[in-house]
């Protein structure tokens, strides 16, 4: 059997003849018989069993405005930018952080989202939202910890936080 009798694509079998032709000359290939498709030995999942009861909802839907966020950095023109390890604390100032909090070791491990005051980013406020967020009395709050492994301290630590920071309550 030739390869150019697998195909019945006719750019393929020009290729192949192509190459036949600059091969050493055999005996002439009989002609092949219109191959027809073999059924697969297996049937596929999805045409054995098709989902039942499948609809499509077609009806037109009512479009409502995407509210846009504002953009954290405003544009200031004539003077450089602060610096990296500044510009973070200077950009939230005004606008609200939003981190993600949990309380260690329970058996829910899902973060929620809270968001604290651009104006007030100071330890005791996160600690206060939280464990309000959260149903935790404040004095159960030992310490809190920035995922995975670092404790924060002070109040210029909870400035330096990116959005949607994971912080834990332990």
């Amino acid at each position: 059997e030739m390869p150019a009798a697998l195909t019945s694509e006719g750019v393929i079998k020009v290729l192949l003849s192509a190459n036949l032709n600059s091969a050493p000359v055999s005996p002439a290939p009989p002609a092949a018989a219109p191959v027809k498709e073999k059924e697969l030995p297996i049937t596929p999942n999805y045409i054995r069993s098709p989902v039942l009861g499948y609809k499509v909802d077609t009806r037109d839907k009512e479009m409502t405005p995407v509210q846009e966020k504002k953009p954290r950095m405003e544009v200031t023109t004539g003077h450089n930018p602060p610096p990296a390890h500044r510009r973070q604390v200077l950009t939230t100032l005004g606008h609200e952080m939003i981190l993600k909090v949990r309380v260690a070791d329970t058996e829910d491990p899902d973060y929620i989202e809270i968001e604290l005051p651009g104006d007030s980013l100071t330890l005791d406020t996160l600690t206060l939202v939280a464990a309000s967020e959260l149903g935790v009395q404040t004095d159960q709050v030992d310490r809190v910890r920035r995922m995975p492994n670092t404790r924060l301290r002070r109040d210029k630590e909870v400035a330096r936080l990116p959005d949607y920071q994971e912080i834990e309550l332990v």
